[in-house]
């Protein structure tokens, strides 16, 4: 754990997140140890009596693998299903810009050209540029 911390603190250049696909990924997969868990908890709570005395229905063998199952399967539908239809998701307009790009590439030195490694390369030993391309790296100006 404190390993990692280091680890991205210190070696890690730069983190770029462009969008949230990522994050509707893992909220997707959180379904099925959620999922498992309330499976879990059913198998526990087979044949079990509440604090107030109520007792729950007793099942065994493949009935009580079946409703394991179904509460599973009914879970995840259910978290998979509110995820992508029902919680409504911000989208932010994003306006193109104006600027040219040979404007903005004199002001912001990550451009398509100097973070392609391979373009690099090619401007140094095929074209012979007077003026090759210098590899970009995050935190190298």
């Amino acid at each position: 754990y404190i390993y990692d911390h280091w680890r991205v603190l210190r070696l890690v250049p730069a983190f770029t997140f462009t969008n949230d696909h990522m994050h509707k990924a893992a909220e997707c997969l959180l379904a099925m140890p959620v999922g498992l868990l309330l499976a879990a908890g059913v198998f526990k709570s087979n044949c079990g009596v509440l604090s107030n005395g109520i007792t729950l229905p007793c099942v065994g063998g493949w009935m009580l693998l079946a409703r394991c199952m179904l509460v599973f399967a009914l879970h995840v539908c259910l978290h998979l299903y509110l995820l992508l239809r029902v919680i409504p998701r911000p989208t932010v307009a994003k306006e193109p810009s104006t600027i040219p790009y040979e404007s903005a590439a004199r002001v912001v030195g990550e451009t398509w050209f100097t973070t392609n490694a391979m373009h690099c390369l090619r401007s140094v030993y095929i074209y012979n540029s007077s003026k090759p391309h210098i590899r970009y790296r995050p935190g190298m100006g």
